[in-house]
């Protein structure tokens, strides 16, 4: 893949080391770029601490990612792989799986980003998140500018998720926006709430069906964040009084009574459409995952999942 950049006015004469770090270029990035001699100005070789002037055209050749050290402890599963080019790919996160290492899953256990890394045997750099509980779409980046660049994107509104949800209960507006800041319930809880002193939160929702079942009401919605709180969508929700099907943390008494009776403890949420400008070819991607499953097979099941 190559990447041209032609130098601006308010970057004439800034050192050709200095422009690649303005277009977001890791300093790990660069000097690999540099090693590999895979970097031209106007076709010419160029030094990194030589400057540049403006209209000159940088190109930029990204080597192959790299292998990695890797040995993973333990067998991980075959990733689904939705979607797949040069920069990116789309996986589906199963439910219960986490995104990322964390405190609760570190390296070498399981989790969506050392599967992917055990798959390819390459480097992969997580895009976004999702909550563990949540199933759905997760993209990851082959090298860190690309990470930068559609990082860039979500912050521009060039990266829209929508996800679908069954709610516990009837929604008394059937669509609309939710715009309810959210903040730790406090400082050390990993539990948010709606608080007024909160960060800007705003979730669009619209209902697809309603269903009667044991004498309760059940909701099915499509869910856009418009922001990316952690936890926004089982936060809003609850907000509204319906709090998502399977949630154990933001649930009311009488659902998780309801659920503890019924053995439902996997969450109704699924992340199943994604779509994105493509920085390097300014394309709209699309990707699609599956949709969730009937929940109601819980109910009458009625097995433990965690067992």
């Amino acid at each position: 893949m190559v990447l041209s950049h032609i130098v601006r006015e308010d970057q004439n004469r800034h050192s050709l080391h200095s422009v690649l770090r303005e277009m977001g270029i890791s300093a790990e990035q660069t000097r690999r770029i540099k090693r590999t001699d895979s970097v031209r100005v106007d076709g010419e070789f160029v030094y990194g601490s030589q400057p540049v002037f403006a209209g000159e055209t940088i190109e930029v050749s990204f080597p192959e990612y790299e292998p990695r050290p890797f040995q993973p402890r333990g067998t991980f599963d075959t990733p689904e792989i939705l979607y797949e080019d040069d920069a990116f790919l789309a996986v589906f996160k199963p439910s219960g799986v986490q995104s990322h290492p964390s405190n609760s899953a570190p390296k070498g256990t399981d989790n969506m980003e050392d599967r992917m890394m055990s798959y390819l045997s390459k480097p992969i750099h997580a895009v976004h998140r999702l909550d563990a509980e949540t199933q759905g779409i997760l993209v990851f980046a082959k090298f860190p500018y690309a990470q930068f660049l559609i990082q860039e994107a979500m912050r521009n509104r060039q990266f829209k998720k929508q996800y679908e949800a069954w709610l516990y209960g009837p929604l008394s507006v059937p669509s609309g926006t939710v715009d309810a800041p959210i903040e730790r319930r406090d400082p050390y809880s990993y539990t948010r709430i709606v608080r007024e002193d909160g960060r800007p939160a705003v979730t669009t929702y619209e209902t697809t069906e309603t269903r009667e079942y044991d004498h309760r009401i059940f909701t099915h919605v499509l869910l856009s964040p418009i922001t990316g709180r952690t936890h926004q969508l089982r936060v809003h929700m609850a907000y509204l009084g319906c709090p998502i099907l399977g949630d154990t943390r933001y649930s009311s008494d009488e659902q998780a009574a309801y659920q503890e009776e019924n053995c439902l403890f996997q969450l109704q949420l699924n992340a199943f459409r994604l779509s994105f400008l493509h920085p390097f070819d300014q394309t709209w991607v699309s990707v699609e995952s599956r949709p969730l499953e009937e929940p109601f097979w819980f109910l009458e099941k009625k097995e433990d999942p965690r067992t």
